[in-house]
């Protein structure tokens, strides 16, 4: 239960993040976009990768 807080949590996080990158570029780049995208898979992937360590030990 407690890993999917921390998903929704990083999800957001990773959210906020994109959004305030993008808003400093006033959304007149792909760019900006880009970023949103890559701290997006970036926090979905180290915590899913946490995730899969977790389950094998």
């Amino acid at each position: 239960m407690t890993t999917d807080v921390q998903w929704i949590t990083m999800a957001t996080h990773a959210a906020t993040i994109g959004y305030t990158c993008a808003k400093i570029n006033d959304f007149k780049s792909l760019s900006s976009l880009s970023l949103f995208l890559f701290y997006g898979f970036f926090f979905h992937f180290s915590l899913w990768w946490q995730r899969q360590r977790c389950m094998s030990t």
